[in-house]
């Protein structure tokens, strides 16, 4: 799900305040992801060959036109992955902008409604079986990172936007972090 222009604004603000606390934990490599390729992952598909994107298409399109635009909230900045972060002990592999429970749960009906039309089209993907928490990845850590080294960043947010599409994107994997485009966008009915 792709971010409105003025939802990008607000998290491009925190996305610097980020860069300049971690200016001086030089030391930790750590990437922090260009604003293009801030999203909420709904299903990842993997690796597929050209010949499903039909099928994929036909499923994310039927699943579009169930569904009008999710209202997602974004209620706190975070080391993720979530059960870590929640932990505040062990390693932390990213940051997160993570959506609050009641818009990770709008979302997880969405993916519920999208897995179950990939696979009655025999799309090949791993299904998830873990609680769906949405989120954007604003930094990627190069190795997993004790939280307790890291400097304190959680804290409140309210932000929201409307969730206009489902899109489908591709990424390529570069050197400098993976590079995402989108094929095709499905809007939600009105």
């Amino acid at each position: 799900m792709p971010l409105s222009h003025s939802m990008a604004y607000s998290v491009k603000r925190i996305s610097t305040e980020l860069e300049e606390k971690f200016n001086d934990f030089t030391d930790r490599q750590i990437h922090f992801v260009p604003q293009e390729n801030w999203h909420i992952t709904v299903t990842f598909l993997g690796d597929q060959d050209d010949i499903a994107l039909p099928a994929i298409a036909d499923a994310m399109k039927a699943t579009s036109r169930n569904f009008t635009p999710p209202e997602i909230v974004l209620e706190k900045i975070s080391y993720g992955p979530a059960l870590l972060a929640r932990r505040q002990k062990g390693g932390a592999r990213m940051i997160w902008l993570c959506a609050s429970h009641a818009s990770s749960e709008r979302i997880a009906k969405i993916k519920n409604v999208l897995d179950a039309a990939l696979a009655s089209r025999g799309v090949p993907f791993q299904r998830e079986m873990k609680l769906f928490s949405g989120h954007i990845t604003l930094a990627r850590f190069a190795e997993e990172t004790e939280i307790a080294s890291l400097p304190q960043i959680e804290r409140p947010l309210q932000f929201s936007f409307p969730a206009a599409s489902l899109d489908l994107v591709e990424s390529e994997l570069k050197r400098s972090g993976a590079k995402y485009g989108m094929l095709q966008n499905f809007a939600f009915k009105e």
